[in-house]
């Protein structure tokens, strides 16, 4: 293991780009066919952020501390409209900067889509990505022991020094 720096990274359904992210999700909203907004904006949640048992505890709790005014001030008033503190954040040109073992994890059917991820895995040398058929934007709870094995291999392999 490297002393003083990261060995590895696993960006875990992450992002590059406000912007990138904003348009991808307002792409997916729109392929849900219901006049209702309220009623779209549930079912996006139920395709791409959490496609398991709303009632699972973790659940009820993140529904329970979820802190709106926050999320406005820092992102906006949805996933797909950046209008605050984040709004044009992008570090796309500064990945390349990134270099040591770094693993894209996300779901199937994330909000971290295929454009978003390949963006992190082309933009950092080395990276590969691991994609969770059955999840969305929390595979570590909707497929947890898939999730914790490749997290665990990861690992494994970082602290036997060799390049994942």
């Amino acid at each position: 293991a490297r002393l003083g720096r990261l060995a590895s990274l696993i960006l875990s359904s992450s992002l590059a780009s406000a912007d990138q992210w904003a348009g991808e999700v307002k792409r997916l909203f729109d392929a849900i066919e219901l006049d209702d907004a309220a009623a779209a904006e549930q079912e996006l949640e139920a395709r791409h952020m959490y496609r398991g048992d709303p009632e699972r505890e973790e659940i009820r709790a993140m529904r329970a501390s979820r802190g709106p005014a926050v999320y406005e001030a820092m992102w906006g008033p949805n996933e797909w409209t950046v209008t605050g503190a984040l709004q044009g954040w992008d570090v796309c040109e500064r990945l390349q900067e990134l270099d040591l073992p770094t693993l894209v994890v996300r779901g199937g059917h994330d909000l971290s889509t295929p454009l978003v991820a390949r963006t992190l895995v082309e933009g950092i040398a080395g990276a590969r990505e691991v994609v969770l058929e059955h999840s969305s934007h929390m595979p570590v709870l909707e497929e947890t022991e898939q999730y914790l094995a490749v997290v665990r291999g990861v690992l494994r392999e970082t602290e036997e020094g060799e390049s994942f």
